[in-house]
């Protein structure tokens, strides 16, 4: 054992996890460097996974292995024994739960004697709200979902879009329905449930990019390029960029229609009521909320650009909406309208049928979840294999063409037919994924170029997401992390929704004078009215009133009572609570942090400098665009930050709480093992740390948590 704190610790980062050799360079500059130096929206309970019975999804696990092994022994791949129990643990939890097993959970697993144990494991996962915490990572970075919306004042203009999206999740809706309920959206965005309009406030002002965007997700099919010129390597041409961008036009600016001629009168209303217009300044983003919305389901047309070069259309022409591939599309046009149908390479126009009551983005929604669109199906069942195993049927998941090449196409057709038979029940899909051999083989480590086959021996190597890695560590200082919930920053904006949404234009100004009124002389330089609004409700948007955990409000009661009985001097009374305090792990400092809540619980994106921005999360700017690429700041941040800082010197932290609670040292070693890695300590494990600690106590304790949270198996999902 290495007794030296600053050897020990260099030693320690030799084992950094950099899992591709190729980054050896890198590795040496950082050791070089290193020398020198909320709430979710009410929803339905969503219904247990195991209502769908075990034989069935088994049933699909083993006809993916065997597509699996009939691959890997025609090209003589032996085969390789299951990961242990524990191992298989922690990459469940990993997967599905998005953090490490806490040691409860560890030792519950392990002692388990049930010879089914790893897919009971599987379905709690699924149906936990853990479960919820990281596919809210998924499928918010897919989306590019943000707390903050553009065009709109305040901090959380995303919420009703973000809880759109956890509620979708925490009642599993089906895949298709949510697709549909995104591109069809309608009606006002701040109405309880609505916030799927979310979706095109999200790329409001750029209805263009928002189409691209639609076709990138939902069908794998990248025809940005096609917005300015013909495709330079594919089919589409820019008309077919825009007969296809018809289908969302009409958007407008996202206001909705009753709140235009409301904004209308309040301007009007300056002159003759001789108001100032600070007033309508102050005011604007209460009426921005309240008429933020979106009425219309589309009008099915859009004119081309004033430089349309081609000779298939004029400039400025108006065209109407039709699809890159596959069947006539049904619009609500006065007349018939022309859409595109197999033959539209040969430009074969066919006449269709108008169909009332049926909006273009309605149409649009339903052609692209229709199980006959030959891309929808399988660019969904590829993104959810890749997120399991780590590499997709074929790359890159979202530029799917005619020529593109399967690595495994029996087994991508399969995956398509077992997509539509669970009713696109995205949860159930991984369940039949989980429960494959091929998940429980040992990971694959080698380097994998992107012409080569992966036969999907097993998961292939990845270090953990941003995401995973900052709830691991939250789940080693909080107590049901999984339980804890951000701060509610939308509360005001609801509550004014909701109370001023039918309010006249007269009445909307009446009421924002006297809110402006009420507040204090400084209120009229405030670039907003939600100061007064926050008065008025007594609603602090920092506030946790109402969405505090239970170990914290548990924590108040017991202080409250223990300041009582101080105050009595009831010392008997104070050693019992002073005692249920620490038993509980209620005297954890870290309880009160509101920043120590899982990601999906922080903004989104998180801010610029936090954790899981150093260590590659998403900006939610483009299309999931995480990354897992070393930086100096990662390894500063592990070396000096968060474990520094916070895990090491806090003793009532769930990690310290669990280790001091045991009696020898060689109790205190096994349990931070398991803890950290849920495996215990090998021979020469334990051997190292119980001479180490001989000599240094519970400092070579400390050394040890450094070194295993600093370690490749710590980082890496295994």
């Amino acid at each position: 054992m290495i007794h030296d704190l600053h050897q020990f610790r260099f030693h320690a980062i030799s084992h950094f996890a950099w899992a591709n050799p190729r980054r050896a360079c890198m590795l040496c500059a950082l050791l070089a460097l290193l020398c020198i130096t909320r709430a979710y929206s009410d929803a339905a309970a969503a219904p247990s996974v195991r209502e769908v019975p075990a034989a069935h999804i088994q049933k699909g696990s083993s006809a993916i292995d065997r597509l699996l092994l009939s691959e890997q022994h025609r090209h003589g791949i032996r085969q390789e024994r299951n990961v242990s129990h524990e191992t298989f643990l922690r990459r469940s939890y990993l997967h599905i739960a998005g953090r490490i097993p806490t040691f409860s959970e560890t030792e519950s697993f392990v002692n388990d004697a049930h010879p089914k144990k790893r897919s009971h494991l599987i379905d709690n996962l699924l149906d936990s709200e853990a479960y919820n915490h990281h596919r809210f990572t998924f499928w918010a970075d897919l989306l590019r979902a943000q707390s903050r919306m553009s065009g709109l004042q305040g901090q959380a203009t995303g919420s009703p879009y973000l809880e759109w999206i956890k509620a979708a999740i925490a009642e599993n809706k089906p895949y298709n329905k949510m697709v549909r309920e995104l591109v069809a959206a309608e009606g006002a965005y701040w109405e309880s449930g609505n916030g799927s309009v979310g979706y095109y406030f999200r790329d409001r002002g750029m209805p263009l990019d928002n189409m691209a965007n639609t076709t990138r997700v939902f069908l794998g099919t990248r025809i940005e390029c096609a917005q300015c010129h013909d495709h330079p390597f594919e089919k589409w041409t820019q008309l077919d960029f825009f007969e296809m961008a018809a289908f969302t036009s009409g958007q407008g600016n996202l206001v909705l229609d009753k709140f235009q001629d409301t904004r209308r009168q309040i301007k009007q209303m300056e002159k003759t009521r001789n108001f100032s217009p600070e007033i309508s300044r102050l005011g604007r983003p209460l009426i921005q909320l309240l008429s933020a919305g979106l009425d219309n389901t589309g009008n099915g047309t859009i004119r081309l650009p004033a430089d349309y070069a081609y000779e298939n259309a004029k400039p400025k022409a108006v065209v109407k909406a039709a699809p890159l591939f596959g069947d006539l599309v049904p619009l609500n046009h006065s007349d018939a309208s022309k859409n595109k149908g197999a033959e539209k390479n040969a430009r074969q126009r066919k006449q269709n049928r108008s169909t009332p009551g049926i909006g273009s983005r309605e149409a649009f929604a339903d052609w692209i979840i229709d199980t006959n669109n030959p891309r929808f199906t399988r660019v969904i069942a590829n993104r959810l294999w890749k997120d399991v195993f780590g590499r997709g049927l074929f790359e890159p998941v979202d530029d799917l063409n005619d020529d593109t090449a399967c690595s495994h196409p029996q087994l991508m057709a399969y995956l398509e037919s077992l997509m539509i038979d669970l009713n696109y029940d995205t949860k159930q899909f991984l369940r039949v994924l989980y429960n494959t051999q091929a998940f429980q083989k040992p990971v694959v480590s080698r380097d994998i170029a992107p012409s080569e086959t992966f036969y999907v021996e097993g998961p292939l190597l990845r270090r953990m997401s941003a995401e995973q890695m900052w709830d691991s560590l939250l789940t080693l200082t909080v107590p049901d992390v999984d339980a804890r919930k951000g701060r509610d920053n939308a509360a005001v904006m609801r509550y004014a929704y909701e109370k001023y949404k039918d309010y006249s234009a007269s009445q909307l100004v009446d009421e924002i004078e006297r809110l402006l009124s009420s507040n204090n002389n400084d209120s009229m330089q405030r670039p907003n009215i939600f100061q007064p609004l926050r008065n008025l409700y007594n609603i602090e948007m920092s506030s946790e009133a109402g969405r505090m955990e239970a170990p914290l409000r548990k924590q108040k009661e017991l202080r409250e009572k223990l300041r009582v009985a101080e105050k009595r001097k009831r010392s008997g009374e104070v050693q019992r609570l002073r005692r249920l305090l620490q038993e509980k792990g209620l005297n954890n400092p870290a309880l009160r942090n509101p920043g120590f809540v899982r990601a999906a619980e922080l903004p989104s994106p998180a801010p610029a400098g936090h954790f899981i921005r150093e260590f590659g999360s998403s900006d939610r700017e483009q299309i999931a665009n995480a990354s897992d690429a070393a930086s100096v700041p990662q390894v500063l941040s592990l070396m000096n930050g968060f474990v520094d800082n916070t895990l090491l010197p806090n003793k009532q932290s769930e990690l310290w709480r669990t280790v001091n609670a045991a009696g020898t040292n060689n109790d205190r070693i096994t349990i931070l093992y398991k803890t950290l890695l849920n495996r215990e300590p090998s021979r020469t494990e334990m051997t190292q740390s119980t001479r180490d600690m001989r000599a240094r106590n519970d400092e070579a304790l400390e050394d040890l948590l450094w070194v295993i949270v600093n370690s490749r198996e710590f980082m890496f999902v295994l």
